[in-house]
């Protein structure tokens, strides 16, 4: 009987562990490197995340929840990228060459790239509010006369 439990607490653990996936890209759009910095930063703290270290282009920020932690860096340029650096509790895994983790690892990675793209657009918006105003529009029609 405790077999049988213990085989199903593990097919269930199994069951949440995924290959492990990192944000594509994000085209962060800003004209300036300090700028892409500050959305970094924003989206950071916003989703919880604690800088630990940090170099001109890159930051390297953890996570921390009560049972578990992830350490990601984040490299930012032209584009931002997001990258698994480190965890604990996730259960990290390389089987065949491919990495695999808990799925909270993929779903807190998206989370945070969501976020830098977020933080990215209202900055935007303030330093260059006709950014939003999509596709130029030309001229408006002449007047007409109306019929009497």
């Amino acid at each position: 009987m405790r077999a049988g439990l213990l085989l199903l607490v593990v097919l269930l653990a199994a069951c949440r562990i995924v290959p492990l996936a990192d944000p594509p890209p994000i085209a962060a759009g800003l004209p300036t490197p300090e700028l892409t910095r500050l959305a970094v930063h924003r989206a950071l703290a916003l989703e919880g995340f604690v800088v630990e270290e940090e170099v001109p282009g890159r930051v390297r920020a953890h996570l921390q929840r009560r049972d578990w932690a992830m350490l990601v860096e984040v490299d930012y340029g032209a584009d931002v990228t997001i990258r698994y650096v480190a965890s604990t509790a996730l259960h990290f895994e390389v089987r065949d060459g491919k990495r695999y983790i808990h799925h909270g690892y993929n779903e807190r990675a998206q989370r945070l790239a969501d976020s830098v793209r977020h933080e990215a657009q209202l900055i935007l918006a303030d330093v260059d509010p006709d950014a939003f105003l999509g596709k130029s529009v030309s001229a408006p029609p002449p007047p007409t006369e109306l019929a009497h």
